[in-house]
């Protein structure tokens, strides 16, 4: 389950020594969409929110009083990702909750909350080389800023963090909208019960979830490599400070993930669900951080 913000105005500031700059990145994949039958989902791109280590002229110690500063200061992400009522339902129906009042409920308390990190901010000059890379998976009712507090706060203390947000239903809500004529959405899939049915599902979740990883490994090192990718300029400009900054190298990342995303981070470093068996992901990773493991429900939750 996600960690819902707080009906306080700010979410608190990140306790390690660096602010935090952040980078939202939607990456339509090369090769023809990965179909993943049983859950009737396809992989056509890849979402995700980076948080890392900002320059240090990004300070929140700045006056906020000061013209000078609030002209240059990049913009703070939301929280709720747009568009906010689409993901309010997604919640509403998380939660099990009547939709058009609980959704009104839900954008209301998350509206304009934002993230403590800095939108496009430069990043700073890496003390030891290059920045440590880890990937982070969220869980049921997650999604690529649910996280924010945990992924930034770790990005505070010096690592490059990743927040994939999957496609295969366990987000509330996930919209595309790169490679479409118009957005599509993936709902939520809500599983009670736990039999034969279910394990295939839940299975099948976790391998387009690890799917998923491996190409986020793929962007991960095009963005450190400089490969040009078909995303907006301002984007592009942004991703492009990190090209030889980051340690993209095979068997350097770190792997984390929260429940289902912890499920998803033991997948992604054993053999049994990678799904390319001519690509060997659990050889990319030398570390892995798994918060609240979780995998299969039960007729008692």
């Amino acid at each position: 389950m996600a960690i819902f913000p707080t009906i306080f105005p700010q979410l608190p500031k990140y306790p390690g020594p660096y602010v935090v700059g952040s980078i939202e990145v939607e990456v339509p994949l090369q090769e023809p969409p990965r179909r993943f039958d049983l859950l009737d989902t396809n992989v056509e791109t890849i979402l995700v929110r980076f948080f890392y280590p900002a320059d240090p002229s990004y300070s929140t110690n700045t006056p906020s009083s000061s013209k000078r500063w609030a002209k240059q200061r990049p913009a703070r992400p939301l929280w709720c990702p747009q568009p906010v009522m689409e993901y309010a339902r997604g919640y509403a129906d998380f939660f099990k909750q009547p939709q058009t009042p609980a959704a009104l409920a839900i954008s209301l308390a998350v509206y304009n909350k934002q993230i403590p990190a800095f939108e496009n901010a430069a990043p700073i000059t890496p003390p030891h080389g290059r920045l440590p890379v880890m990937l982070f998976s969220h869980g049921l009712g997650g999604s690529r800023n649910a996280y924010s507090q945990w992924c930034g706060s770790i990005a505070s203390h010096g690592v490059f963090v990743a927040a994939i947000e999957h496609r295969d239903g366990s987000a509330p809500i996930s919209i595309i909208r790169v490679g479409t004529p118009e957005q599509v959405s993936v709902p939520y899939r809500r599983i009670t019960e736990y039999n034969d049915e279910t394990i295939q599902l839940r299975t099948s979740q976790l391998a387009q979830r690890t799917y998923e990883v491996a190409k986020l490994v793929s962007l991960l090192r095009d963005i450190n490599h400089g490969v040009k990718l078909d995303i907006p300029e301002e984007t592009a400009e942004a991703l492009g400070q990190f090209r030889g900054l980051l340690n993209t190298k095979k068997g350097q990342f770190i792997m984390a993930g929260h429940s289902f995303g912890a499920a998803t981070t033991v997948a992604s470093c054993k053999d049994i669900e990678n799904l390319e068996t001519n690509y060997p992901l659990k050889e990319e990773f030398r570390a892995a951080v798994m918060l609240d493991i979780w995998m299969m429900v039960t007729s008692h939750h």
